[in-house]
């Protein structure tokens, strides 16, 4: 893996960029590169120049904006794009113009490269570069690699040679930098496409940002020629990248060690994620409201504002359970709005106050079929083992009511209310959303301090 000390993996060569709109085709010569830099950004530039020796790479776009690429032969690797592209026809109608040499660059989604020794029938094992992800202890010590199991795959997650200098720095680098080596293999020697591997990839990082709280994420992969450490394949991403934060710390136990406080099973988590088939939400459901918690843990300016997206977190969280589970209506709203609604706004018309404050208590009757907060809390902590208290929903109840009427927080902020306060709510959301992926181990507890261990 020689390739993943590398500043930047890059291809280049001559090309010509054509662009279809209907029946005419615009065409510009040029210099063409695409680089993979250690931030995890992927861009494909292209300096329209005179050139006038073969082409090697072509870029084909269509109206929509669709980028297709694909180089022979650069420094002797293949070249296309796959995925979705970013692309302006506008940049065309600036070329003729242009008095200066101008680079145009181009967003896509994926870049897939091979050079000969690739193989037609895919691979048996890839391996990738993960960042924003980090898993030491508190003495500092190099973390040791973390072993699971998905699907048909064995993953085996080691540290990079400089792990603990870019941990040093990672809150000063935005979490851009490959803190983690993936190896990715498939059981009783199956074979896989690069792509199949990435595709598993994309999934897999979900399970690493739920249990540290930050934009864990792939953007550099490749297969080696059997026997060899010779790169045949590589497949680059734009990766997705963020602040690094030490909202949730992850710290998995050294072999033979054992902790008083109790520790999420990496192994036994990643296995539920991938594999229960029974939970009340599927992968694709829990997604979204994994990165919205990776929101919520983000280093802002504002607690205020992490803690709006928090308290909104836990809401969403329980209201997809409830309605999964069939208990998001108190009464079903046909009935509320045909029997109960039309008996509650002539009894508030009936009260002497302002007609504008009976409108508006009129309005806000309209939802009052729904389920309450607290009920849905409740019921997914019942449904679900979350292992939360009586006192533990009141304080979510009542932490999100104040940042949501008042837009603060109702503790005391020189004691440090603020910050228990919101990382009740982190902690909350945490174990309901390790619930939900199916894992039904240790969940980590909430402690005095302002930091959640996993």
């Amino acid at each position: 893996m020689k390739q993943f000390g590398s500043p930047i993996v890059g291809y280049e060569g001559v090309a010509v960029v054509s662009l279809e709109e209907g029946d005419k085709r615009t065409e510009n010569k040029g210099y063409y590169e695409a680089a993979q830099f250690p931030s995890g950004r992927l861009v494909v530039t292209f300096m329209p120049t005179d050139w006038s020796r073969p082409t090697e790479v072509s870029l084909t776009a269509d109206p929509d904006g669709n980028l297709s690429l694909n180089g022979n032969d650069v420094d002797g690797w293949t070249v296309k794009s796959a995925g979705q592209a970013i692309f302006s026809s506008l940049m065309w109608q600036i070329i003729p113009i242009s008095t200066l040499p101008s680079e145009f660059s181009f967003g896509t989604q994926y870049l897939v490269a091979s050079c000969s020794g690739a193989s037609e029938e895919g691979y048996n094992g890839a391996q990738f570069l993960l960042s924003n992800f980090l898993w030491h202890d508190r003495n500092g010590r190099v973390p040791e690699p973390l072993k699971m199991r998905a699907l048909d795959f064995d993953v085996v997650v080691a540290p990079m040679d400089d792990y603990l200098e870019k941990a040093q720095r990672l809150a000063r680098t935005h979490g851009i930098e490959p803190t983690a080596r993936v190896s990715v293999e498939i059981q009783q020697g199956g074979k896989m496409h690069m792509q199949g591997f990435a595709d598993f990839m994309d999934d897999l990082v979900y399970t690493f940002r739920l249990l540290t709280g930050n934009l864990v994420d792939w953007y550099y992969g490749e297969a080696v020629q059997n026997g060899s450490d010779k790169p045949v394949e590589r497949i680059h991403k734009y990766a997705v990248t963020g602040p690094y934060s030490n909202t949730i710390q992850f710290r998995a136990l050294r072999s033979g060690y054992q902790s008083l406080v109790p520790k999420v099973d990496i192994a036994e988590f990643t296995a539920a994620f991938f594999n229960d088939a029974e939970r009340v939400l599927g992968r694709a459901a829990l997604k979204p409201l994994i990165n919205q918690l990776t929101n919520a843990c983000a280093d802002t300016l504002y607690l205020e504002s992490r803690g709006m997206l928090a308290s909104t977190l836990i809401e969403l969280i329980a209201a997809k359970y409830a309605h999964a589970k069939g208990g998001s209506e108190v009464i079903p709203k046909r009935d509320f709005e045909t029997n109960i609604l039309p008996k509650l706004k002539e009894a508030v018309g009936n009260v002497a106050i302002a007609r504008r404050a009976k409108d508006k208590i009129k309005s806000h009757l309209q939802g009052a079929y729904r389920s309450s907060l607290r009920r849905k809390l409740q019921q997914l902590n019942k449904g679900e083992n979350v292992g939360l208290s009586y006192k533990d929903i009141s304080r979510i109840v009542n932490v999100r009511n104040e940042l949501v009427h008042e837009g603060t927080y109702g503790s005391n902020v020189e004691d440090g209310g603020w910050i228990a306060d919101y990382t009740h709510l982190i902690w909350a959301s945490l174990v309901a959303l390790c619930r939900l992926t199916g894992y039904r181990g240790q969940l980590p507890q909430l402690r005095e301090g302002f930091r959640l261990e996993v």
